[in-house]
């Protein structure tokens, strides 16, 4: 399949997330310690997200298009993939690691490991949105991303980003290649290594589209 603007079609979500901010920017140490500890569990911080809607999904009747109406608009997924930067880059290999219908992820600057960025003191980096309650009792970002094996998975970083500590970059590289290789599929997973920061260049944009290209 020839990937080009014409036969690329994207879904795009642009989130307003409590506690976003820009990346570096310091919030205090009393914001830090709050994440460190719900990140970790190891303490009374903690809690869980209240979903509050007024009615459910269900109550809502399928929409369907009228037979020989010209506005109804029929689309076929054929294939179906996620790509994101920044916090949508995390959004990216979460939902691809938990959706198996996802066949290619594509993630660009946040394959955080949390543990190195604690080593780093690098939490108020992100926000509080970012950090799941009690999640590194039980997983790791290694262990979240290598459910997405063996789909192809690129995954793109700068040496100078301080939201995805090279430390930790490494830690989930090496977890993963032995996963990807174990399911006869290494040339799916890539990580990619760019000396920039926090952003997407051409040399990154021309790399998701060979790879689009080809698993896609």
């Amino acid at each position: 399949m020839r990937v080009t603007a014409a036969n690329l079609a994207f879904l795009a979500f642009a989130c307003v997330l409590v506690g976003a901010g820009k990346p570096g920017g310091s919030r205090g140490d009393k914001t830090r310690a709050g994440e460190k500890t719900k990140t970790s569990g190891k303490g009374k911080a903690g809690g869980k997200a209240d979903d509050k809607t007024d009615e459910k999904p269900a109550d809502k009747p399928p929409v369907e298009p009228t037979p020989g109406d010209s506005k109804a608009i029929r689309v076929a997924v054929l294939e179906l993939g996620t790509l994101g930067m920044s916090m949508g880059s995390t959004m990216a290999w979460w939902l691809a690691a938990l959706d198996p219908r996802i066949k290619v992820c594509v993630d660009i600057c946040c394959l955080t490991d949390y543990e190195a960025l604690i080593a780093a003191g690098g939490l108020d980096g992100h926000g509080i949105y970012y950090y799941v309650p009690s999640l590194l009792k039980h997983f790791s970002t290694s262990q979240i991303n290598a459910l997405i094996a063996p789909r192809p998975h690129l995954s793109l970083a700068g040496e100078l980003d301080p939201l995805t500590p090279p430390a930790g970059l490494e830690r989930i590289d090496r977890e993963l290649r032995p996963v990807y290789a174990a399911l006869g599929a290494s040339e799916a997973w890539q990580l990619r290594r760019y000396a920039s920061g926090h952003q997407e260049t051409p040399a990154m944009r021309a790399a998701v589209l060979a790879f689009l290209e080809k698993w896609l």
